[in-house]
This record gives structure tokens, sequence and C-alpha cells, in this order.
């Protein structure tokens, strides 16, 4: 998908849907994983690659579960991860999602945005969102 940073929704892109792409509005970005099953093992839920302007973002994990599972939800950039956080508890704890993680994302770089369960390899249902600003 070609990206033309601060510019009008790119062609191809689902501004009202879900998942693991970024979408442009105007100066905005945005994208939404949908109800995503997270077992035992990493599980992508956003995936993309900016182009040549940098966003600031925020990123949030939600789930609508209740369950005494520990997740980690992580976010890498260019194969390097950057942020990890393990969610104790779910549901017990944080029953409507955790901290938004704030990010300043550099131009032309790969995302991914990831979660685990750390517990068993139950899939409990998670969200991801990421909002920014494009500069």
């Amino acid at each position: 998908m070609a990206i033309l940073g601060g510019a009008g929704n790119v062609a191809g892109s689902n501004p009202a849907g879900t998942g693991t792409s970024l979408n442009y509005v105007g100066d905005h970005c945005f994208g939404y994983s949908g109800q995503l099953a997270i077992p035992g093992s990493a599980t992508t839920m956003l995936q993309f690659e900016t182009g040549g302007q940098y966003i600031v973002a925020k990123v949030l994990f939600q789930s609508n579960n209740s369950t005494a599972d520990d997740y980690t939800a992580t976010v890498s950039m260019n194969d390097e991860k950057v942020s990890e956080v393990f969610i104790q508890n779910t549901g017990q704890l944080y029953p409507y999602g955790s901290v938004p993680l704030n990010l300043v994302i550099p131009p032309y770089t790969k995302v991914e945005i990831f979660m685990e369960n750390k517990s068993s390899s139950s899939g409990y249902t998670w969200y991801a969102t990421i909002t920014g600003r494009v500069y």
C-alpha cells in the first residue's frame, strides 16, 4: 500500500473496518485489530510500514474477557522490541484495558504490535487500537 503521509485516504485502505494495517485520514492515522483470540504464542494484532513522515501515536490493548491469565503486549519497530508490557490477571485487575502507550514512530518504520498469553494456551479475546497524528 502506498503511503501518502498527510494526504487523504490511501486507495485500498479500510477506514471503517478492522485489520492489521494503518489507515490515514488527513493528518491522522488509526488502526483497529478487531476481536482476536490470543493463545499461548505471539499473535500479531497490527502490522504496517510507515511512509516518509513521523507519527505521534497512542496504542491501547483491551479485553472483554474476565480471566486470571497473564499477558505480554509488545510493540516492535524494524524487528526490535521498543515496548513490552506485562498485563497481570486480566479482566480482574484491568477489566477495560491497559493505559495507553505513547509512541513516536519514525519515518519508514516497520511496526508490529502483538500479544501472547503467558499463563495458558487459552485464546481469550483482545483488541488493539492505534491512533495518531502524522507530521
